[in-house]
């Protein structure tokens, strides 16, 4: 989600230009979804096949591109393909894989082919979850690849992070809260000694906590990795729920028939990566008896059921339906998009009409949130510890409201006990987050292995043992390792709240729903409410069914003929995927607004009005105000295009404000037409004469907003200038930084002070006495 920020507010920029996406194989859908569902972003998605039948330059055929990083591994007439190409950013998941050593013989295909891309892309995002799983030396590597000017040394680095530690540790009793003593404060003024206002600047040992930002502030820009690296953790970030684990141990000997065969069976499956082999799930499976009567007594909730395989999640369903008639819906590979759109919406509609079971294969634990269900079935159990989070992550998310029940059925004596004994017993993976889930995989990954395939009770609890001590040593090695400067620098509440504020007031407000009712009006789109029926929140006044209707704009193709449910209230879309989301920035609504400044269509208008001043003619003009700069500057950051709006009278005089909020609280309507038929002779003169006031007046406001947004770039750039020349004493590199922001600030001061006006509506208005 923090990726799908920086990605989608860059795009919206201008700034990134053609975007390339390196996910591990296993996620490339549930990164496809997650873009398209949070931020509106449609990915190509490139594997071997496409760029086979793509011709010459496959990469330049599409500006947001998602691809497995394995595609570039080994081949490179795909790499040096890719490379041709102008990527205005690339971005690597989980590159806590990306492997790296001093020894070059020992760097990793997957680092090299990172490498490469960084080389090219002025702009990079790394992501991993686990940045210190692989030691500080893998550390280090990511950070050379964001800044190899910088991090160059592995010496240098490990001089510095001791340094940083020592840091931390003076600057603890001040983040932490505690009593300051003096030498606290003689520790912390040491770290200042640079600076000339050092005394100045560090408060008494009894001043407030607020008046210490300021120097933290300081103190962790100039010392640390803060200016690269950004880490929000699960502990700092509130609203995630409660695990509870409910194991469900069943015998493998019931009445004639011994189901330890056909655990035996699936398990060999899930070993050998056989996904269309193995046994189908039976009606008489004890599983499937133990989860009917699970459903029957908790008869008003969902449950979410994860298996391995498609052929197991179809066998399922059937064998259930002799044992309960509670609606059903399966999500599978097999199934097209639309497909399990729809039966994730039949999941999501609460009773009656909703299904209570979603009966997935290993795809549902990829991409799709269902955090109004609270109860997830492992029907079996993946052997990757990292997969299992994911599973468990379809409902442990940020707007899950109540504690996570997780039921696990096994067979006593079989593979299934070993793993779940593992995960559980050994790695705590039920009822904590997973962290550092291939580490425990590239330790007992092999013996593992072979205990599932001839489980051995002896070995079994020692491999537990091990691994609880294992998990305990790496818990204690993660938090010695964690760069507490990092970790204090990357969220800053007063720099936050503002942010959630103003995204509060943006979803109260209704000026978007007043807008799209009218847009959708004009263009001849219908707009019919979703009732109750619907779903969550389905009545709700904000949310639609859009259906073409007599569509005039084929720009608005975004609309099928079928129609398209969309919401404009967050907390259903929050709930529901399969209702797109409305903002002023989806392509739908943008689309909308290009089409309307981009055609004639209320350039000009003639109308009669009650109220405000009376008598006589009056002219509205609206201007735009527009500065031009290259668009990877951003000239919008300062001067966004901005309407300048003046209205003249009858006498060539400008209304004040005062007049302007009479002149507003009347009411308008179209005029005829036929009122100014010949008109036209003795009205062009005037309203030459009348434009010439309008435009000496737009001037004048128009002034004032060019220095403004001189006066925001001049402190915006000059303060990060000035950061950056108190940085460059221990960061060399800060000074190519320092360069490039005196010509970005020179360009955009130069296109903020030449930004013209231009003429965008005028109405002529026929005031009513």
């Amino acid at each position: 989600i923090e990726a799908g920020w920086i990605i989608h507010r860059r795009l919206l920029l201008g700034r990134a230009g053609r975007v390339l996406l390196l996910v591990p194989e296993a996620l490339v859908h549930q990164w496809f979804i997650e873009l398209y569902r949070r931020f509106n972003l449609t990915c190509a998605i490139y594997d071997e096949a496409r760029c086979a039948a793509a011709g010459d330059k496959p990469f330049a055929e599409a500006h947001l591109i998602l691809a497995p990083l394995s595609l570039f591994v080994g081949n490179r007439v795909r790499l040096e393909e890719a490379l041709a190409v102008d990527w205005g950013m690339v971005v690597i998941d989980e590159a806590h894989h990306l492997r790296w050593s001093p020894d070059p013989e020992k760097v990793s295909q997957e680092y090299r082919v990172a490498e490469a891309f960084a080389r090219v892309s002025p702009g990079l995002l790394l992501l991993t979850g686990t940045p210190e799983q692989f030691g500080a030396q893998a550390h280090f590597a990511r950070l050379r690849l964001l800044d190899p000017e910088r991090f160059d040394s592995w010496e240098r680095f490990q001089q510095g992070a001791a340094r940083y530690r020592k840091l931390a540790d003076d600057l603890e009793p001040v983040l932490s809260g505690k009593k300051l003593q003096a030498k606290h404060r003689a520790a912390i003024g040491g770290w200042l000694k640079e600076r000339e206002d050092a005394a100045g600047l560090l408060p008494p040992v009894d001043g407030p906590a607020e008046a210490w930002a300021p120097v933290i502030a300081d103190l962790l820009d100039r010392h640390g990795t803060g200016r690269v690296v950004f880490r929000n953790t699960r502990a700092a970030v509130r609203g995630f729920p409660k695990r509870k684990l409910h194991p469900a141990p069943l015998e493998t000997k019931v009445g004639e028939t011994d189901w330890a065969a056909v655990a035996g069976a699936e398990m060999a499956v899930a070993l050998n990566s056989e996904e269309g082999k193995g046994p189908k799930v039976s009606a008489k499976d004890p599983r499937v008896i133990w989860l009917a009567k699970l459903i029957k007594r908790k008869a008003e909730e969902k449950f979410l059921v994860i298996c391995r395989t498609r052929r197991m999640a179809e066998s399922l369903l059937d064998a259930l339906v002799p044992h309960t008639a509670v609606p059903m819906a399966m999500f599978h590979e097999d199934l097209t998009l639309l497909q399990r759109d729809r039966n994730a919406a039949a999941f999501s509609r609460p009773p009656p009409d909703g299904a209570r079971l979603l009966i997935c294969s290993e795809i549902g634990s990829e991409g799709r949130n269902f955090q109004f269900a609270h109860h997830l079935v492992l029907f079996d159990l993946p052997l990757d510890p990292e997969l299992l989070e994911q599973r468990i992550g379809r409902l442990d998310r940020i707007g899950q409201r109540e504690t996570i029940h997780i039921h696990v059925p096994y067979f006593m004596g079989t593979g299934g006990e070993v793993l779940f004994r593992w995960f559980h017993e050994g790695i705590g993976a039920f009822t904590e987050s997973v962290t550092g889930g291939s580490a425990f995989q590239e330790a007992f990954g092999e013996r593992l292995r072979e205990l599932l395939a001839r489980p051995d009770r002896v070995a079994v609890d020692r491999l537990v043992a091990e691994t609880a001590e294992f998990r305990g040593r790496l818990a204690r090695e993660l938090e010695g390792g964690r760069d507490r400067l990092l970790e204090w620098s990357s969220c800053r509440a007063e720099v936050v709240q503002p942010v959630v504020e103003a995204i509060r007031e943006l979803d109260q407000s209704r000026e978007l729903d007043a807008f799209l009712l009218d847009a959708f009006e004009h263009f001849g789109v219908q707009v019919e409410k979703l009732g109750s029926r619907e779903g969550p929140g389905g009545s709700s006044e904000r949310n639609w069914l859009l259906k073409p209707g007599h569509l005039k704009a084929e720009a608005l193709a975004g609309i099928p003929p079928e129609g398209r449910m969309v919401t404009l209230d967050r907390r259903v879309a929050l709930d529901r995927d399969d209702l797109d989301f409305l903002t002023w920035d989806h392509p739908l609504v943008v689309a909308l607004i290009d089409l309307l400044l981009s055609s004639e269509a209320g350039n000009a208008g003639f109308v009669d009005q009650s109220g405000g001043p009376a008598g006589g003619l009056f002219t509205d003009w609206v201007f735009v105000l527009e500065a031009v700069a290259p668009v990877r500057m951003a000239p919008g950051r300062f001067l966004p295009p901005t309407p300048v709006r003046v209205v003249v009278d009858s006498g060539g005089e400008v209304l004040e404000a005062e007049a302007m909020a009479e002149w507003d609280e009347g009411s308008a309507r179209d005029a005829p037409k036929r009122a100014l038929a010949g008109q036209e002779e003795r009205l062009r003169p005037l309203l030459e004469r009348w434009r010439a006031v309008a435009v000496a007046r737009a001037e004048i406001e128009a002034a004032g907003m060019r220095k403004a947004a001189a006066e925001a770039v001049a402190r915006e750039l000059s303060a990060e200038i000035g950061r950056l020349l108190a940085l460059a004493p221990t960061e060399p590199d800060a000074r190519a930084e320092i360069e490039l922001l005196k010509e970005e600030r020179e360009t955009l001061l130069g296109a903020v002070m030449g930004s013209v006006l231009r003429l965008d509506s005028v109405r002529l208005v026929r005031s009513e006495e």
